[in-house]
């Protein structure tokens, strides 16, 4: 069985991999290609069931404490009108059924949970060379320095250097004809709550993530996929949310900057995200548009079981075997719903409770134990 494990990427699905692993009893090296944990992204919902997976890690408390804990999610027209409210349910006594929170927070939660074992960080690092055989995985980093290991994790996100070396068949992640801005704004007292309004051609939320802070983002559809931009386009954000009513006035007048506009894409590596003594989670494996929010979720859960997998079988095959038969169909349903949802949005169905449905009748699959 595998000893040492080497997670490549210190993102959410990487930390919590690494976490679980190490409690497992693994020895666990972590590559990551920043110089420091730093998260992309303003905000973050993490859903009933990854909750109850960190809560087996002892960490949805300290989440939920830090972050914003929601129930209701309102579903309103371009103007103000609630015409929908979906109630998740709890899946834990004492948890509330959602949380969303600072991209940084849970990151400085998770990297402070990891520090607190014997894991050893690699920071300004990723791999060049994967070279494997039935019993491990010879490691080449960018530093040039050499290592072996038992397994190696690829955890390193939408782009994958892990699943570049080990799956160069696999094509690149695909534009799914919808872009998204994102920024932070102060949150007013009375906006608890989760709202979204639909307008035509996009659509806007406003989440709390904080005492003081909510996280907003826009929706638009975009036959072209945007280039890469930086710089502050907080001007350009607010100019999306305009002719929204509600809440939307208020916050696109208050957005702080830093806005980003980032292309939505997607990607499911087909069935098994394994090579050798290689194995693909979360973005690496599959990458999700975030219709059902639940793309961070379903990539910390795959930490969570496979360390669980690794930790009762009797040799690494089995384990990964056990690992895909647990998680390929679960990640199947949320980036094919997910892009459902995105072309619905796109091309409005006559029938518009469908979406709704497809909504409810996957969050109540996603519930079920993983």
């Amino acid at each position: 069985m595998a000893q040492r494990i080497l997670v490549v990427g210190g993102g959410p699905a990487g930390l919590t991999a690494a976490l679980a692993l190490t409690r497992a009893g693994f020895g666990v090296e972590i590559a990551e290609l920043e110089e420091h944990l730093a998260p992309a992204g303003i905000g973050v919902l993490l859903q009933n069931s990854p909750l109850r997976a960190l809560h087996s890690l002892g960490l949805a408390e300290e989440i939920v404490a830090h972050g914003w804990p929601h129930g209701p999610v309102h579903m309103a027209t371009a103007e103000g009108q609630v015409f929908d409210t979906a109630n998740p349910p709890a899946l834990v006594p004492g948890l509330p059924p959602t949380v969303a929170i600072s991209r940084r927070v849970l990151a400085d939660i998770l990297g402070r949970a990891v520090a607190g074992t014997d894991t050893r960080l690699r920071f300004s690092t990723t791999v060049d060379v994967l070279a494997w055989d039935d019993e491990g995985v010879d490691v080449v980093f960018s530093t040039g320095d050499r290592d072996r290991f038992d397994l190696v994790v690829g955890a390193d996100g939408i782009n994958s250097r892990v699943r570049h070396l080990a799956f160069p068949d696999v094509g690149e992640p695909e534009y799914a004809g919808q872009s998204i801005w994102r920024a932070r704004a102060p949150r007013p007292a009375d906006l608890t709550e989760y709202f979204m309004y639909h307008g035509h051609g996009s659509k806007v939320g406003l989440v709390a993530i904080s005492d003081e802070h909510l996280y907003a983002y826009v929706v638009i559809d975009a036959r072209t996929e945007p280039a890469h931009r930086r710089g502050d386009l907080t001007d350009e954000m607010r100019a999306a949310m305009a002719g929204y009513g509600g809440w939307v006035p208020e916050i696109a007048a208050t957005l702080e900057p830093g806005a980003e506009l980032r292309a939505l894409k997607a990607l499911l590596v087909d069935d098994p995200w394994v090579r050798g003594r290689v194995v693909l989670i979360g973005d690496a494996a599959h990458a999700t548009t975030p219709h059902i929010s639940y793309g961070l979720g379903i990539a910390v859960e795959d930490g969570i079981v496979l360390a669980d997998e690794l930790g009762r079988a009797s040799s690494i095959d089995a384990a990964l075997e056990a690992f895909m038969a647990r998680r390929f169909e679960r990640a199947r349903m949320v980036v094919e719903n997910s892009l459902q949802l995105s072309r619905w949005e796109q091309h409005p169905p006559e029938d518009r409770s469908v979406y709704g449905a497809l909504v409810g009748r996957t969050l109540g699959t996603l519930a079920q134990p993983i």
